[in-house]
C-alpha cells in the first residue's frame, strides 16, 4: 500500500520541526490535536482540527508526532476506530526512507 495522503496527530514541537519535511514527502490533508485551546486555530498553512473532525478526512495514514503521549493516542485513534496499519508513531530519522517502508507493506 501506498500512504500519500496523511493526517498529522499532534501540533506541538515535534510538528513544527518536521512539518517542512512531512510535506515535502505527502500530501497533508490535515492536523489534529487533543489540546481544545489550539483547536480551530492556524498554524502555518494548517488549521487545527478536534480528532473527531480529522478522522473524517479521506486520509491514508496517520503520523502521530508527540513522543510525550503517544500510547495514550494510538489508543485513543484505536477506540475511535482507526486501523492499527494506519497509524504511524516511530521516531523521523529520514522520512523518504519512512514513505519508501510504508510502501512496501
Amino acid at each position: 500500500m501506498i500512504y500519500n495522503r496523511v493526517l498529522i496527530f499532534g501540533a506541538g514541537n515535534q510538528f513544527r520541526k518536521y512539518i517542512s519535511q512531512i510535506s515535502s514527502d505527502f500530501e497533508v490533508i490535515g492536523v489534529t490535536d487533543n489540546n481544545k485551546t489550539i483547536q480551530n486555530s492556524k498554524i502555518q498553512q494548517y488549521i487545527i482540527l478536534s480528532p473527531l473532525v480529522a478522522l473524517k478526512l479521506p486520509y491514508d495514514l496517520i503520523i502521530v508526532t508527540p513522543y510525550v503521549g503517544r500510547e495514550q493516542i494510538v489508543n485513543q485513534l484505536i477506540s475511535l476506530g482507526v486501523d492499527t496499519l494506519k497509524i504511524f508513531c516511530n521516531r523521523f530519522i529520514v522520512i523518504r526512507q519512512t514513505k519508501h517502508i510504508l510502501s512496501e507493506i
